[in-house]
């Protein structure tokens, strides 16, 4: 590489030595600019071109406008929903409550006369037994009392397929199989 950029030296100087007129001739090109040259005559103008689609640049933004007069009142809106319920507040009368007061005198205690014995019944088991069974045995005795359990029974089924139970299904089911072999036949499987 140092030949070849020092041959190219030499033949420079060969050239600038025999004069620039037969370089082109020597096959060698110049890589040195000749004298400026004198200004031409100016060429025809040309036609107008067409307006261009392409959009310039974005301007810079301007300062802020100054500020407007305050609008009207705009229309009511509508209402909206209803809040969730607050703490409730205290109850009874606003004031404190004050002292306890003192402790009367002691009152006296005055023994009563003892009373007669006891004298023994006259009705006997046979008879309250009868009694019961007429009292449970009226229609109205009755009709209540089956009203009552079918409200029972109604409540164990809500209780039996309420969701809010079933974290504690183990005992729910407990308490509910207790109750209901008062009413139903009992599984042979349980």
């Amino acid at each position: 590489m140092k030949q070849t950029i020092e041959s190219r030296l030499s033949a420079l100087e060969q050239m600038f030595a025999a004069g620039l007129e037969k370089a082109p001739g020597a096959g060698l090109k110049s890589d040195i600019p000749g004298p400026q040259g004198q200004q031409g005559v100016p060429g025809v103008p040309g036609t107008q071109g067409e307006s261009s689609t392409v959009p310039g640049p974005v301007g810079a933004t301007g300062q802020t406008g100054a500020v407007g007069p305050v609008g009207g009142i705009g229309p009511i809106g509508p209402q909206g929903p209803i809040g969730k319920q607050g703490v409730p507040g205290t109850s009874g009368r606003g004031g404190e409550r004050g002292e306890r007061g003192a402790a009367g005198p002691a009152g006296e205690s005055i023994r009563g006369p003892q009373g007669e014995p006891g004298k023994d019944s006259v009705v006997t088991l046979e008879e309250v037994e009868k009694l019961i069974l007429e009292i449970i045995g009226s229609s109205a005795v009755q009709s209540d009392a089956l009203q009552k359990f079918v409200k029972l029974k109604k409540q164990i089924d809500v209780i039996t397929t309420d969701p809010r139970y079933s974290r504690v299904d183990p005992h729910r089911t407990e308490i509910v199989k207790r109750l209901k072999q008062h009413y139903e036949p009992t599984s042979v499987f349980d």
